[in-house]
Parts: C-alpha cells; structure tokens; sequence
C-alpha cells in the first residue's frame, strides 16, 4: 500500500542524493575548452572520423531495432504473463544484479582483447535476448532473458564507450556524446513507435511477434 511506496521512493531519493555527493566529490581534470564544431566536422572526413560517424549510425540503427520490442516487455510480463509484483521485481532487478557481477569482468577482457570484440559479441547476445520470450509461459525462461539482458548489455556498453574514446581526442569528445544521445533518442522512440504500428496495424496481434520482429531486425 501507500506506506511502502512512500518507503520505496524515500529510498530511492536518498540513494540519488548519495550518488550525487559522490559525483562532486569525485576528481575532475580541469575543463579545457570545446573544439569548434567547424573542426569537429572536418574531423569526420579523416579516416578515423569516418569509421566514427559509422560506428555512432550504426549504434543508433542498433538501437531502433532493440526498442522496436524493449517497451513491451513490462506490459508482457505485467499483462499476458500476469506476474505479481514479487515476480516482476526479481525479473527486473536480475538485470542490474547481473551487470554489477560481470561488469569488471568485461572491463579486464577489453584491457586484453580491446573492445572491438567484445562490441560484436555483446551485439550478437542482445540479438537472442528476445527469443525465450517467444515460447515462456512463466518466470523461469523470462529470468533467462533478462540475466541475458544485463550480461551483454554491460558488455556492449562498455566497450562502445571504449570505441569512442578510443577513436576521438578530448576536445571533440562532448560532440560525439551529445550527437550520440541525440540519434540513440531518437532511435529509442522511433523504434517504440514502429512497435506500436506493428500492433495497431495487425489485430489480434501477440506482443511476442513484436519480440520476433525485434529479434529479426
């Protein structure tokens, strides 16, 4: 009831507060100025500014397809697999417990392999987080996706930080990060959208064909 929620969300601020003193007080080199963005675009016509720009394209087509299906799994779980709070509490939390886990993992295979790997690794694992939501009837096979979820999306976003850094030099980097959150957001929304389409469109449609269409893209 209404105390819990009131628990829940005092928790969660003061947990936002503790991590906001962390931030400040954590080291910061001192800011050295922008590059200009007429720079900056030059920049994008060399050979490592070219396999940037592909790198940024590619990640935001990377996620439209992801959040053609992303949105829907909450009302699946809620909705068709009719779980309790309980069992929707552990299937989303399993994801965070699983990234804190392997997290530092992933970190040291980058520092031996470097990042590019790991990259197309951790794409082609998100690729399959979909598929046993095509078949569960329950919470079992759903834990599997979502331990899925959170072990290669602590890869892919690690080593994608580590492409960028890798391919840009410091004054260029706020750039590259607002233009990435700029087509990573709008990739976010125009695949939710797809996704709705795709069921307003057909009747009767099942939220797996979304995951299937998700998958496939």
């Amino acid at each position: 009831g209404s105390p819990g929620f009131a628990l829940i969300y005092g928790l969660a601020a003061l947990f936002r507060f503790g991590s906001a003193a962390l931030h400040f007080a954590t080291p910061e080199p001192r800011f050295g100025g922008l590059t200009p963005i007429k720079r900056a675009a030059q920049f994008t016509r060399t050979t490592s500014g070219r396999g940037l720009v592909r790198l940024i394209l590619a990640n935001a087509l990377f996620y439209f397809a992801v959040y053609v299906g992303s949105p829907y799994f909450a009302p699946f779980m809620l909705g068709e697999l009719h779980f309790s709070y309980l069992e929707y509490t552990a299937a989303t939390t399993i994801v965070i417990a699983v990234k804190v886990l392997v997290l530092s993992r992933w970190g040291r295979v980058v520092d031996q392999m470097g990042p590019r790997p790991v990259y197309f690794v951790a794409a082609l694992i998100i690729g399959i987080i979909p598929l046993p939501y095509l078949w569960t009837e329950g919470l079992g096979w759903v834990l599997v996706g979502q331990a899925l979820s959170g072990l290669s999306w602590a890869a892919y976003e690690l080593s994608l930080f580590s492409l960028l850094l890798n391919r840009t030099y410091r004054g260029i980097r706020p750039h590259v990060f607002a233009l990435q959150s700029l087509l990573n957001g709008a990739a976010q929304l125009g695949g939710s959208l797809v996704g709705a389409a795709v069921l307003a469109t057909i009747p009767g449609a099942d939220l797996r064909l979304i995951f299937a269409v998700s998958m496939g893209l």
